[in-house]
């Protein structure tokens, strides 16, 4: 495993939580749909020809759920993480948060008002991305229709890569796994304290071994270099 400031890049991987394409094209559309940003990037084997970007992801979805369910920005957070967006037809209508009116008594809302507050945001969402998607191909013959690799934070919104695939069809979309992840996301925060300390830590956690730091007085100046070579790495 090696470090950076805002990633980590993993030699090996676990099977990842949803079915992924084993082989990705490479020539692509990357769109990274971010937090507050969404951009889309042309990319033929790992170089860039065309790029354009908008305002818009994660965070005003938060702030759109936030203002129509009268509450807090990570309770809207955590609603969307949660339950995502689910356009099937359901025959119940289950209460997933409870709120209170201007007179203090209270308001429950459904899973159908929360994907309703979804759909709305998703619907000018699309928009922007195919405005973006128009822009950039531009550059490229108008009859080819390059393959979309979605990734991004906000990517990671249940139902938003079915939405995806639906808006944007006959185009092919893919949704694979990336070899890095981002060191501010909250799932792998505590990888980045793990590897500064093991970097430091010379001793062992097998049980018939000690757990310190065998002492020694020879001159340590290389291993010093060493450690600073690392941490210049990361930063």
């Amino acid at each position: 495993i090696s470090a950076s400031l805002w990633f980590i890049k993993i030699r090996t991987s676990s099977a990842p939580a949803y079915p992924v394409e084993p082989i990705i094209p490479t020539l692509i559309i990357y769109l990274d749909c971010g937090s507050q940003i969404t951009s889309a990037t042309i990319i033929s084997n790992g170089a860039i020809f065309n790029s354009c970007y908008f305002f818009g992801g994660g965070k005003k979805l938060i702030d759109l759920i936030s203002e129509n369910f009268s509450t807090n920005k990570d309770e809207s957070e955590h609603l969307i993480k949660l339950y995502g967006y689910d356009p099937r037809k359901l025959t119940y209508t289950p209460v997933v948060y409870v709120g209170k009116n201007a007179d203090g008594t209270d308001k429950k809302y459904t899973i159908n008002d929360l994907n309703n507050c979804t759909l709305k945001y998703l619907d000018d969402y699309i928009v922007s991305i195919k405005t973006c998607l128009n822009e950039i191909k531009k550059v490229i013959p108008s009859n080819i229709d390059l393959p979309i690799v979605i990734g991004g934070g906000f990517s990671k919104l249940g139902g938003l890569y079915e939405f995806l695939q639906e808006k944007l069809k006959p185009i092919k979309i893919y949704r694979a796994p990336m070899n890095v992840i981002g060191a501010r996301d909250e799932a792998y925060i505590n990888c980045v304290g793990a590897i500064l300390t093991i970097s430091k830590y010379r001793g062992t956690l097998e049980d018939n071994s000690n757990r310190v730091t065998p002492i020694t007085r020879e001159n340590t100046a290389k291993t010093n270099s060493q450690d600073d070579e690392f941490y210049n790495d990361v930063i």
